[in-house]
């Protein structure tokens, strides 16, 4: 019957498919008639096909398929292969009433164990610097067990990585940063081509910042939900210490080259000063040049008294910077105490 039902549902979905198109290609109202059909006939041809009843076969294959997954989980349980357990009695399906309830019931006895085998697993991976294996594998172990309170701890360890690697790349930066100040006497070309460097070497090394604070952010949530669920647990307690320094580090790293860039800034309205007084210079017009040649020494004056002062202030930031970097230095020390192979 249901068979009959979806094959007439198709046959006259066609029909009226074909009609509608033909009808309204010729202007003929019965279009409007035809297309209500269409969905008639989409309706019958649905209904059919979702209560046509399954092939006895291939559901007997299915239970028998089911009956033996859940006999080879059983096994695996038995001999203590936790992971393949869970793996099989996860193939079980729902149809199978016999099985479905007691294979779910193992999965979730079971979840503890597998999230301890892929946890200890994990850690081997992190000591062994596998940092991608590791993550991978202690995403699924929080998604497991959310109350594993070593697992968001090492979660938030591996989330650090980025940060070394950041760091190192910053490092670099810095160095070319350091080997290439801005002139301030010269040809004007060679003058604004040495702020523009300098000025680009200061963002590339924000960027790097920004990649160390989202590698820090990531840490502090999962080191958090650690604390969250033992707030005595020593080691999560000892990372939040060196997690906080560094914040610090990073938020004097950024405002040293924001000032950085500022101050290229400054030198940049100098450039454009000096090459307002040459535009007139070369025009002949010194009638001009005598009337704007007060408010451009003043604007200079002001401008170097304002690169004079932020030249201090990034000389204090550096001080603070290097005080911080030996704190999280000596914090990561003490860590590595509690963490030998950190």
């Amino acid at each position: 019957m249901w068979d009959l039902l979806a094959n007439t549902g198709f046959f006259g979905f066609i029909l009226c498919a074909i009609g509608t198109i033909i009808f309204a290609i010729k202007r003929n109202r019965l279009w409007k008639k035809c297309l209500a059909l269409v969905g008639v006939s989409f309706v019958l041809f649905a209904i059919g096909v979702f209560n046509i009843p399954p092939d006895p076969d291939k559901v007997k294959q299915e239970l028998e398929a089911s009956q033996l997954t859940f006999n080879q989980g059983q096994s695996a349980l038995e001999a203590k292969r936790y992971e393949e357990a869970v793996t099989a009695f996860q193939q079980v399906v729902k149809e199978d009433t016999k099985n479905y309830q007691v294979a779910q019931a193992k999965i979730k006895e079971l979840s503890h164990q597998v999230a301890q085998i892929k946890l200890e697993r994990a850690i081997v991976l992190y000591e062994q610097e596998k940092y991608k294996e590791a993550k991978s594998l202690l995403e699924n172990v929080v998604e497991i067990d959310p109350s594993s309170v070593q697992a968001h701890l090492y979660y938030g360890l591996v989330n650090l990585e980025p940060f070394e690697a950041s760091m190192n790349g910053y490092e670099h930066v810095n160095q070319a940063i350091g080997a290439s100040v801005i002139l301030t006497y010269g040809d004007l070309a060679s003058r604004e081509e040495s702020i523009e460097k300098n000025e680009a070497l200061h963002k590339q090394a924000r960027e790097y910042i920004k990649a160390m604070q989202d590698a820090v952010d990531s840490s502090k949530k999962n080191v958090a939900k650690a604390i969250k669920i033992d707030p005595a647990y020593k080691e999560a307690l000892q990372t939040t210490e060196v997690l906080q320094t560094l914040e610090q580090l990073l938020a004097k790293m950024d405002q040293y080259h924001k000032t950085y860039i500022q101050i290229a800034d400054k030198h940049q309205s100098i450039l454009t000063l000096e090459k307002k007084w040459k535009k007139t210079w070369d025009s002949g017009d010194f009638e001009k040049l005598d009337e704007i040649d007060p408010e451009i020494r003043q604007e200079y004056q002001e401008l170097q008294q304002d690169i004079e002062r932020m030249k201090g202030e990034v000389a204090t930031l550096s001080e603070e910077i290097s005080a911080l970097q030996k704190q999280g230095q000596d914090k990561m020390k003490e860590l590595k105490t509690l963490f030998p192979k950190l």
